[in-house]
């Protein structure tokens, strides 16, 4: 299986020798990125970071890796300031800032970066609920982080929804009292409960997910009209990377 895969990659490299710019995040998401921050960690960055730097080595492109807030990483590729963002999930108005990897009219879902799971986090004492459609005993706000696709799913549930910059400010105001509920990603709350278990000691996961969806490498249209087969390469690499035993030896260093 390995060799087969090693022979496909072969196949796909066609010696680009360009620089491509790429943008995530700058709030830790381990075990995809670890660290927060305008820098990427030079041991141990994280499992798409590393999945990146061996789409760099088979398609021989030279990688630029930049932090940015979420917000401005989409305002970037829209400019087509970089020319990739990850991990973006899809939504049909980011079509207007940037082009995934489609297959038959949507996104091809096997050239995903990986699966991501949205969750519910509250007080322990808290009655609230989440039954995979809709949420019980809810009183007050639920906290997201600005930009998040999950979002959307919250208004169109009639929910009130109020936004800060990152999971650690949604924590914070979440033990204070000042919302009910917090919708975030789920590696992004478990690593901050898990940073400080004393602090957040009270507060919960509900493991029924709200959503869980794909997450891709987003190119900018500027970069896809002038580079169109490259950027199926990068994508179809993506691909192959991640549904190789390479790719699970990563994954077991950051178990």
């Amino acid at each position: 299986m390995v060799r087969l895969i090693a022979v496909t990659i072969l196949l796909i490299n066609s010696c680009y020798a360009q620089t491509v710019i790429l943008a995530c995040g700058d709030s830790a998401n381990p075990p995809f990125i670890i660290g927060g921050g305008t820098k990427l960690l030079d041991e141990r960055p994280g499992v798409s970071i590393e999945m990146l730097k061996l789409v760099e080595e088979q398609l021989n492109i030279k990688l630029t890796l930049l932090r940015l807030p979420w917000q401005r990483g989409l305002k970037a590729i829209a400019a087509n300031k970089v020319d990739g963002l990850f991990h973006s999930s899809f939504k049909p108005e980011r079509l207007a800032i940037g082009v995934y990897p489609i297959q038959n009219g949507k996104p091809d879902i096997d050239k995903r970066m990986l699966n991501w799971s949205y969750v519910l986090y509250k007080l322990n004492s808290s009655p609230l609920n989440w039954d995979g459609k809709q949420f019980t005993e809810l009183n007050g706000a639920i906290g997201a982080t600005r930009g998040y696709a999950i979002v959307d799913q919250l208004v169109k549930l009639s929910v009130d929804v109020e936004e800060v910059e990152n999971t650690l400010q949604n924590m914070e105001k979440l033990v204070a009292g000042r919302i009910a509920g917090i919708a975030d990603l789920e590696t992004m709350g478990d690593f901050i409960l898990k940073k400080y278990p004393e602090k957040y000691s009270q507060v919960i996961k509900i493991k029924t997910p709200l959503r869980t969806k794909a997450y891709f490498l987003m190119l900018s249209h500027q970069f896809v009209q002038k580079n169109p087969k490259l950027a199926e390469d990068i994508w179809s690499t993506i691909q192959l990377i991640r549904e190789s035993d390479k790719y699970n030896d990563i994954l077991r260093k950051y178990m």
